[in-house]
């Protein structure tokens, strides 16, 4: 079973669909309530965190975005702050930041190691929106097939990384300075990180864009699933 805690909210990062872009192999229902922390065993967590209430903000001032006309700013902005919103709130003084016009190998948006991409490998452009709130930058890949990626910070990896060491002192009592992490994949996530979820319900943001992590301690080796949420599980601890 799954160990599930609010993520933190200064780094949670899941995905959000327009229409198809980032399904996963599990449907999970959308909410903004804190999941259960009943639940014990294997599978992924977070830091015990409480996240700010969700604000009644209408919405971000209605100015063109660098790089984007008008009319492509005001089809994207409300989709995108809604979808924020329902992850962290709208109380960290949201606003919209820059829009980067980008050309991406594949359909999974810069989000998935080379060469596993499940979705189709033409080349695609579109977008990475920057929008700051809680003294944060996150990002939004914004493909031009319609769908909306929510991509995190700019140093997902090395704070996923973290997660893992600190679940690792966690369960074992490891000292995470003698932890080193000797590869890093970048993938999908269905539900609970894969892990079986039991009879523990999971979060959205225990799916979706992620990554596997190895890593080696003094003698032994571990592999540590982890989503751009902030949920992580242990595979072998």
């Amino acid at each position: 079973m799954a160990r599930i805690w609010p993520p933190v909210v200064t780094a949670v990062m899941v995905c959000a669909v327009f229409s198809f872009a980032c399904k996963t192999d599990e449907e999970e229902p959308s909410s903004s309530a804190s999941p259960s922390s009943s639940v014990t065993g294997k599978g992924p967590r977070g830091s015990p965190t409480s996240s700010p209430a969700a604000s009644s903000a209408e919405g971000p001032t209605q100015t063109p975005l660098p790089g984007m006309t008008q009319e492509l700013s005001s089809f994207i902005s409300t989709p995108v702050f809604e979808n924020f919103k329902s992850l962290f709130g709208a109380d960290g003084g949201f606003e919209f930041v820059a829009a980067e016009p980008m050309q991406w190998p594949d359909h999974c948006v810069g989000l998935v190691s080379a060469g596993r991409c499940d979705r189709s490998p033409e080349p695609i452009g579109g977008y990475r929106i920057t929008v700051r709130a809680y003294g944060n930058d996150y990002y939004y890949h914004l493909p031009v097939d319609g769908g909306l990626w929510f991509a995190g910070l700019v140093n997902s990896r090395e704070f996923a990384i973290q997660q893992a060491k600190d679940e690792l002192n966690a369960l074992t009592g490891i000292d995470p300075e003698t932890v080193e992490a000797v590869g890093v994949d970048e993938l999908v996530w269905p539900g609970c990180l894969g892990f079986a979820s039991g009879a523990g319900a999971c979060p959205a943001f225990s799916a979706g864009p992620g990554f596997r992590i190895r890593m080696t301690a003094p003698g032994k080796e571990f592999i540590f699933r982890a989503t751009r949420a902030g949920a992580v599980g242990c595979e072998n601890c």
